[in-house]
């Protein structure tokens, strides 16, 4: 009866510590992965600002095209670079009237 009790209590005391065994290999576990989600959200995180400078970079660079675009595009401009090239005003335009179109002539 007295081994029966030990081994009883040997038995409860196995199963005690493996208990404590199942706890702590679970609490390291979830500590691995906590560490390594947090060393994954920082990656993230890194990743996410460096594509907010990029954007911010872009969106300047894509203004100051913008007022390139429009400076090239106004008329003062194009007046100015047509001179350049050797492109004079008329100073007065001539229409002609009642000639026939050259279609018309055709038998």
């Amino acid at each position: 009866m007295k081994k029966l009790k030990k081994e009883l209590e040997f038995k409860q005391k196995k199963a005690g510590s493996n208990t404590i065994l199942v706890l702590v290999a679970c609490f390291i576990f979830l500590s691995v992965v906590r560490i390594f989600v947090a060393n994954r959200l920082v990656d993230f995180s890194k990743k996410a600002y460096d594509l907010n400078l990029i954007e911010a970079r872009l969106q300047s660079e894509n203004q100051e095209l913008d007022v390139v675009l429009s400076k090239k595009s106004s008329l003062s401009y194009i007046t100015e670079r047509a001179k350049d090239l050797g492109f004079t005003e008329s100073p007065k335009v001539v229409f002609a009237k009642n000639n026939p179109a050259v279609a018309a002539k055709l038998p």
